[in-house]
């Protein structure tokens, strides 16, 4: 006899624990109702509150999402002013006003346990891991008034994330309840996402670490045309791409010129097609920053020292090449803590900054001619392990 009875409270043990798992469980966070102790501290907190049932799925409702619509009388999605708070530490009982209609009344009532169980009536549960699926709307509602419009920067990135939205999505799952989510937009892409409202910081802390791992590249966008009549105009074209620098070769019918652009200076060879000698004149050479300012050239062979100096041509003959490089000057110092000379980066020192662009004139002098070649370059920035789009 005493077997059988074991046996009949461990297969309803077991019932009742299959029936527990059959009911969605409502993570509301902070618009939910908190798991308290005692009757009295659910009065003190909740009394007077608005709140609103609401159900995982209006189109399927659960066991527990019928309950409130055939047994307690309610409505979906309707507010509902907690009047009166009564029951006991193990059962809260709520008298729930309609806020459009104070003669209409809904008795709810919930077992406050630390685990979830179920059984009879008593299918809605309050712990510290499952909530009953009663929305604080004013809590929510004020909150979201704080939230909305809310701005995230970082000092080491460019852009900012902006809070658009905020509200109770559904989830993709029929039988969960929905969450409270933010939309973020990520200002540098005009991207937004959606994400639940308690993992907020967490993706916008996520956003900047993504764009702290990327880098810049500089992309060969156009060669303006010498003023030269006799220059025929030639064209543009990727040569290859070595150690995440892309080469690019532009030709005409005076010469060829592989050029690339790193972080500290302009690196190129140039070979003379024409049946003239040509000059690279240093002089008169510029680099225009990616904000704008305008910076001398220095190239192979000149003394850190001497950058500001007048540098003599380079001459060219036919058929032959020049391997240089052009670094702005005003990027060059001398570092006291390294006991030495250093470049500083032509680009830009914030991550994931946009339409920015490098400028290369390079004047080449043919006869008496002195011709100016300008290369744009357009500053894209990627993310680490990705390869950026051939210019």
């Amino acid at each position: 006899m005493k077997q059988l009875v074991s046996f009949i409270i461990c297969l309803l043990a077991g019932i009742s624990a299959a029936t527990a798992g059959d009911h969605p469980e409502a993570h509301f966070g902070e618009f939910g109702l908190e798991h308290l102790l005692t009757m009295e501290a659910y009065q003190m907190k909740y009394e007077g509150q608005t709140v609103e049932y609401v159900p995982c799925n209006l189109e399927s409702p659960s066991y527990d999402d019928e309950r409130f619509i055939k047994n307690c009388k309610g409505e979906f999605m309707h507010p509902y002013i907690i009047s009166k708070v009564s029951g006991n530490n193990e059962t809260i009982k709520f008298e729930l006003v309609d806020s459009t209609n104070p003669k209409k009344k809904v008795k709810f009532q919930f077992k406050n346990q630390y685990e979830y169980y179920s059984y009879g009536n008593y299918t809605w549960c309050n712990t510290k891991t499952y909530q009953v699926p009663l929305f604080l709307v004013n809590k929510f509602n004020e909150v979201k008034d704080k939230t909305i419009g809310k701005v995230f920067t970082d000092p080491e990135v460019a852009f900012s994330v902006k809070v658009t939205d905020m509200q109770l999505t559904p989830s993709k799952e029929r039988k969960e309840y929905p969450v409270v989510c933010v939309t973020l937009l990520n200002e540098a892409t005009n991207v937004e996402k959606i994400v639940p409202y308690e993992n907020m910081a967490k993706e916008v802390k996520n956003i900047f670490s993504e764009a702290k791992s990327g880098r810049y590249i500089a992309k060969l966008s156009s060669v303006e045309k010498p003023s030269n009549p006799e220059i025929r105009y030639g064209e543009k074209s990727l040569t290859s791409t070595e150690d995440k620098v892309s080469k690019y070769l532009y030709v005409d019918n005076v010469l060829s010129i592989i050029i690339f652009a790193s972080p500290t200076q302009f690196n190129f060879e140039l070979k003379n097609i024409s049946d003239n000698s040509l000059k690279v004149v240093w002089d008169e050479a510029v680099i225009v920053d990616f904000d704008g300012s305008t910076s001398k050239v220095m190239h192979k062979g000149t003394k850190y020292s001497a950058r500001n100096e007048s540098q003599p041509a380079s001459t060219i003959i036919k058929g032959a090449m020049l391997d240089d490089l052009a670094a702005p000057t005003d990027k060059v110092r001398y570092s006291d803590a390294l006991k030495e000379w250093v470049n500083d980066s032509m680009f830009p020192s914030k991550m994931g900054q946009s339409g920015k662009i490098l400028t290369l004139m390079l004047p080449i002098q043919i006869k008496d001619v002195v011709n100016e070649y300008i290369f744009v370059f357009d500053l894209e920035y990627v993310k680490n392990g990705s390869a950026a789009k051939p210019g």
